[in-house]
């Protein structure tokens, strides 16, 4: 299993000729979110793999932006997890959404019937 570093994600961008601004432009999130991985943040499984599929189809004269020797692309595994992930994030928000759905009805079932 695959895990970025930020200066791997520093040396990928710059290969990549992108600005802050432009990577997290081309990744769909903020310029602070960049910044906060390249100073060391945690860097999520999605944008580490979408930063890796950049690096392996850019290319430059046919060159390819980063040095394939220490570039290994993503497997299924890695893609397995990234899905499995997601799953838990939507169960989790579900399960939150839940509990909102409970607080409310508690809510609305202790408010007078005047007051609603």
């Amino acid at each position: 299993m695959m895990t970025m570093q930020a200066n791997e994600l520093i040396e990928i961008r710059k290969a990549l000729g992108m600005t802050q601004s432009a990577l997290a432009d081309e990744l769909g999130v903020s310029r602070k979110t960049i910044m906060r991985m390249e100073d060391g943040g945690e860097i999520d499984r999605r944008t580490e793999l979408a930063v890796r599929y950049l690096a392996a189809v850019h290319d430059d004269d046919d060159e390819p932006a980063v040095d394939t020797l220490n570039y290994r692309p993503a497997t299924e595994e890695d893609i397995a997890a990234v899905r499995a992930g997601q799953q838990r994030e939507l169960l989790n928000m579900e399960a939150d959404l839940n509990r909102i759905r409970k607080a409310i009805r508690r809510i609305a079932s202790q408010t007078p019937e005047n007051d609603r």
